[in-house]
């Protein structure tokens, strides 16, 4: 099956979400996230992120363009610069998605005002997370669809930013390859990503999400070594069903993330395939 994504913005864009917040919530947020550990060595991405939420913030979303990100964040020269050829933006806006994912499970865990780039789109979306209920006040009788599983975000354990970038599009792999199994629902990564999942409470997000499984990973590296454990945990209890460790060598990254991918659902597909 082949898969064709694109990142360029459409023609036609969505209502501006800045009349959500206050520009004083937005600036307070936006400093917050520029002057955190995950963007303090990605002065590239910093520059990106102000760009596109200041003009979002101003209502400017139509003015955010990948033509002008490029001229205006990247310093490419206005009389030559081509994004048809240059692909500077659309690689950067790649890493900035994967840095604000790995920021938001991590230092921005609490934070009300979350910044989102949707893919398809350079203008900046801001929502307020959705806040978990107490898990006494969970419902105990949500319908679970049987034969479901979430994939949670992959944790990068590492403060080199190539492994964040590596954990966020391993999560993504790793659900499309798992969509391709028989009978087995997936809930959307938009939906896992708008739960609060700090603490990792699994039963409650089993519960709020209406899986009977749920799937969690990290990812380590010593060099150009890397080292992926996967857990697969029943959600009715929290248990784990299934552990696994992968070592692999990191090369290029689209090719070593497809590599793992497919290890890891090669020993779980006996785990997840419905009993006959």
């Amino acid at each position: 099956m082949q898969r064709i994504i694109s990142d360029e913005p459409p023609a036609r864009s969505e209502p501006s979400s800045s009349t959500l917040f206050s520009q004083q919530e937005v600036v307070m947020e936006l400093k917050k996230v520029l002057t955190s550990r995950h963007f303090a060595s990605s002065p590239r991405l910093r520059r990106f992120l102000q760009y596109v939420v200041e003009k979002a913030s101003r209502g400017q979303d139509s003015e955010i363009k990948e033509y002008s990100i490029g001229i205006d964040v990247f310093g490419r020269p206005s009389g030559t610069y081509n994004p048809a050829i240059d692909p500077i933006v659309r690689v950067q806006a790649r890493r900035l998605r994967a840095k604000l994912s790995e920021y938001y499970l991590d230092e921005g865990g609490t934070d009300r005002l979350v910044f989102d780039l949707p893919v398809g789109s350079y203008a900046p979306r801001f929502r307020a997370r959705e806040q978990p209920p107490p898990e006494k006040e969970a419902r105990e009788d949500a319908e679970i669809v049987e034969h479901s599983l979430a994939i949670l975000p992959f944790i990068a354990i590492s403060s080199d930013p190539q492994i964040g970038i590596f954990a966020a599009g391993l999560t993504e792999e790793v659900v499309f390859s798992l969509a391709q199994f028989p009978d087995l629902r997936i809930a959307a990564l938009a939906s896992v990503h708008s739960l609060d999942l700090r603490p990792r409470n699994m039963r409650g997000i089993a519960i709020r999400l209406g899986v009977a499984q749920l799937i969690e990973g990290s990812v380590r590296n010593s060099d150009a070594k890397l080292r992926v454990t996967v857990r697969l945990i029943r959600g009715n209890d929290g248990c784990h069903i299934w552990t696994g460790q992968f070592d692999h060598q990191l090369t290029d990254l689209f090719t070593t993330q497809t590599a793992v991918s497919r290890s890891i659902c090669k020993d779980l597909r006996r785990w997840l395939s419905p009993a006959p």
